[in-house]
């Protein structure tokens, strides 16, 4: 199994619409399900949904997000991922 380093918070978009269209706005990835969004900043840096979601393409993305950005500051993200909405 791979395993990524760092914060990786996981919303449960079934249960916490709200976040997924805030999401959604701020990024301006359209919303899918499944999906995979790797944020940088508040900013997609990758996403994927349905069959393009596999571990090797989510590892790649999450590592060249961390190579070519600075480090990952999840603090635009704190008013959306309350432990109640994260997984």
């Amino acid at each position: 199994m791979l395993q990524l380093g760092g914060d990786i918070p996981l919303v449960d978009v079934q249960r916490v619409k709200d976040v997924s269209r805030a999401i959604e706005a701020r990024t301006g990835v359209r919303h899918e399900s499944p999906q995979v969004i790797v944020l940088r900043h508040g900013q997609a840096a990758w996403s994927a949904s349905h069959y393009a979601i596999t571990a090797e393409a989510v590892a790649r993305a999450a590592q060249e997000a961390a190579t070519s950005y600075p480090p990952l500051n999840i603090s635009c993200l704190k008013g959306l991922l309350r432990p109640s909405n994260v997984v």
